[in-house]
């Protein structure tokens, strides 16, 4: 293309396009939008708990696959799901870690059970387990540890087999 259809060509195009752009800048006709507006409204106990099943005790809660616990009269229990769908409303991250929760029927508290596979051994890998092994690296964690602690002029601890 020749240097001046070129530059025609451009500037044909941001005259074209120039009417539209000065149609955007006109004043606006309404007021601006608050930072009160975008804010979301707080959750009443009744919203949070719109829709949320909550177990009423006394009864035995499962937190599979690992355990039971008991509930008793005057508590709630709620499995995995609702209690990472409590988690998600309350706007608290979900671990995927939760088993499940217990707490006081309007969740003024509540406990939140979880497990993670961190140190865990099966009663089947039990007997693999190499005992003083396990005390020397306990050792070793204690005595890195202590000299963080000196560091800061705490007492060190002493680690017995």
């Amino acid at each position: 293309m020749l240097p001046f259809a070129r530059a025609f060509t451009l500037a044909f195009g941001l005259i074209s396009f120039a009417p539209a752009a000065l149609a955007f800048q006109g004043t606006p006709t309404e007021e601006p939008v608050s930072e009160e507006e975008f804010e979301d409204p707080p959750l009443t106990e009744e919203d949070l708990l719109a829709g949320v099943k909550l177990v009423p005790g006394p009864l035995v809660g499962e937190l599979n696959p690992r355990a039971t616990i008991k509930v008793p009269e005057g508590l709630v229990f709620a499995d995995r799901a609702t209690t990472q769908q409590l988690m998600e409303l309350m706007q608290n991250p979900v671990s995927d870690t939760e088993l499940g929760l217990v707490g006081a029927p309007n969740l003024d508290w509540f406990v939140v059970f979880e497990f993670d596979e961190t140190g865990y051994v099966s009663d089947e890998d039990k007997d693999e387990l190499d005992a003083d092994e396990l005390l020397e690296t306990l050792k070793e964690g204690n005595a890195a540890g202590n000299e963080a602690r000196a560091e800061r002029g705490w007492s060190t601890l002493e680690l017995l087999g």
